[in-house]
This record gives structure tokens, C-alpha cells and sequence, in this order.
């Protein structure tokens, strides 16, 4: 809230890179199980029988918000925290070749660093 003049010190991950994490593991359960319901409605119906045509009709309106959310997720929150956050831009290689700077380590992931 900038209460303090430091920055909050991070470990491996970082509060945005959890958020990233965790948004692509529960977009994909929601993704993938409205998503079979959909493309198996038959099998859907015999193991739910639970599922009538308006539920049905959830099944697609949660399948179509959360493709959407997903897509905003990727084109806003991801694109600002890897590549245009100030400090960032114009982004990190390390994802081509799997290392990052000591400089930049020590910036954002200070308590990952071994201090022996």
C-alpha cells in the first residue's frame, strides 16, 4: 500500500507469480471438466443425471467466461508482471536460456539468494 519505503522481500515466488500459478491450475479444472460436459453431453448425462438443459446452459456460460478470463489474464496481469512492470521492460530472457541475473535475483527474489 506503500506504507513503507522497502519493498516486501520474496523467496522463490512472488504473490503475482503464485496468482499466475494458481489461475492456470483452476482455469484448467474449470476449462476441461465444462468442456467435456460439452463435447460428451450423452456421457455427461448418465454420469450426472443431475444435468438437465439449463444446467447445461451453465456449463457453457461458465466454459465461454472462463476461456475469457483466461485470455484477459494472459493479455493483462502476465503481460504487465514479465514483460512491461517498471524495472521489467522490456521483458526477461531467462526463459530462453534459464538464468537470471544476480543483479535482478537480488532485486526481486531476495530471500532465495544463499547467503554462506
Amino acid at each position: 500500500m506503500g506504507l513503507r519505503d522497502s519493498q516486501p522481500a520474496f523467496g522463490r515466488f512472488t504473490y503475482f507469480e503464485k496468482f499466475d500459478y494458481w489461475a492456470v491450475f483452476w482455469g484448467c479444472v474449470i476449462l476441461v471438466g465444462t468442456g467435456l460436459v460439452m463435447w460428451f453431453p450423452h456421457v455427461a448425462g448418465i454420469l450426472l443425471p443431475a444435468i438437465t438443459p439449463d444446467a447445461f446452459n451453465a456449463f457453457k456460460e461458465a466454459h465461454a467466461h472462463e476461456a475469457l478470463l483466461a485470455v484477459l489474464a494472459i493479455f493483462i496481469w502476465h503481460f504487465y508482471n514479465v514483460h512491461f512492470r517498471p524495472g521489467r521492460f522490456p521483458g526477461s530472457l531467462s526463459w530462453t536460456h534459464g538464468r537470471v541475473r544476480h543483479r535482478e535475483m537480488a532485486r526481486e527474489h531476495p530471500l532465495e539468494i544463499n547467503t554462506d
